[in-house]
């Protein structure tokens, strides 16, 4: 039986958020909990800190990198996926400690890819 990694989806907007669950459907990651602004992002991983956080930048009450930074500090050790369109930001998503930043739209393929490799390494 293979494991089970525990996904916290965080975007804003519903539609990416079931976008990214239809995406990981067949494989070794399950959305357990959806965020729809950064402050149910800081609760929900504080509540269960799961395996994986894949979050969007632009969010309501924090941005997804400050949330990123209060969730590391708050000792939740789940590896970080910035999805976003930022391009402008990958640099600074990485240095605040990102395990990896993927670009919307992404390609599905490319995008499982990357979570395999982050919960690899």
């Amino acid at each position: 039986m293979r494991k089970v990694i525990k996904v916290l989806v965080a975007d804003d907007s519903k539609f990416i958020r079931n976008r990214i669950k239809e995406s990981l459907g067949n494989t070794i990651f399950e959305v357990a909990l959806e965020a729809s602004n950064g402050e149910e992002l800081l609760n929900m991983a504080s509540n269960l800190c799961p395996d994986v956080i894949i979050a969007d930048i632009t969010m309501d009450k924090y941005d997804g990198i400050e949330a990123m930074r209060r969730i590391k500090k708050n000792g939740c050790d789940a590896k970080f996926l910035i999805c976003s369109a930022r391009t402008d930001m990958i640099h600074e998503a990485m240095e605040a400690g990102a395990d990896d930043f993927i670009l919307k739209p992404y390609n599905e393929e490319e995008f499982i890819s990357v979570l395999n490799n982050i919960i690899n390494n």
